[in-house]
């Protein structure tokens, strides 16, 4: 049983932001097996901030590139409005971690471990208000047999 439940009050209304449909697709395939609901896909930088004001998720998974926008700017604007807790998903760590130092950060590729622990970094009490120098990246893999798990079908 994966620690985010449907048994469990846990459960979470998340809000996607990544422009890559397949990546998008498993995110949300993920989320939903670990029992959170996804509230809102945005593809680009416009649409993740018009969401997240719409939607006031729980928890925000921002790919910090977009192919229109900036997932790290969209961030940025977003928390002008209030803290949601967030964590990046990307293959670019360090540019996240130079523009925002204390960012939790999910490496692509990534597997469902990375991701349930960078949810539970994410929503550690006071993290907005946690002073620190930097944080590790959560470390994930990738491979065709673990996309090919979640997706109960082969990607070509």
């Amino acid at each position: 049983m994966h620690p985010f439940s449907h048994q469990d009050s846990t459960s979470l209304r998340i809000m996607v932001v990544e422009d890559d449909a397949l990546i998008g697709m498993l995110l949300t395939e993920m989320l939903e097996s670990m029992g959170h609901s996804v509230c809102a896909v945005a593809i680009n930088q416009l649409d993740a901030v018009a969401a997240a004001l719409q939607y006031t998720p729980d928890l925000m998974l921002v790919d910090a590139r977009l192919r229109q926008g900036c997932g790290i700017a969209a961030v940025t604007e977003i928390l002008r409005s209030g803290f949601i807790p967030h964590a990046f998903v990307t293959g670019d760590t360090a540019e996240v971690h130079l523009q925002m130092p204390n960012a939790v950060v999910i490496d692509k590729p990534f597997r469902e471990q990375d991701l349930m622990q960078g949810i539970q970094q994410a929503l550690e009490p006071n993290r907005s208000a946690r002073k620190k120098t930097g944080s590790e990246p959560v470390r994930g893999f990738h491979d065709e047999q673990t996309i090919t798990a979640h997706l109960g079908y082969r990607v070509i």
